[in-house]
């Protein structure tokens, strides 16, 4: 009976390893917002302005800490076409995101 099961064990590993294997490259990927992306007006310049507070941020990182200091805001309309997440180094306690906006 046991050698019965064997098989069966190793048959739902497989399947579940293909299936972590098919949807992890996934699971960075953008998802869709159901915005219509039509209606974004990207015939305007961005628009750069002065910040209502220049209030500092201090982040820590591994052997210190770094003082972010905003100097103006930013609007601007678009479609993000990528993006990148970063977990490694102390630049991913400052920026984990990067997006590639058009």
């Amino acid at each position: 009976m046991k050698r019965d099961l064997i098989p069966m064990k190793l048959s739902l590993l497989c399947v579940s390893l293909f299936l972590v294997a098919c949807l992890l490259p996934a699971c960075d990927r953008p998802r869709q917002t159901g915005v219509d992306f039509d209606k974004i007006d990207t015939s305007r310049n961005p628009e750069q302005g002065p910040v209502s507070s220049n209030e500092a941020a201090v982040v820590t990182v591994n052997n210190g800490s770094l003082t972010l200091t905003p100097k103006a805001k930013y609007k601007l309309s678009g479609r993000v076409v990528s993006r990148e997440s970063y977990s490694d180094g102390w630049e991913s306690t400052v920026s984990p995101l990067d997006l590639a906006i058009v």
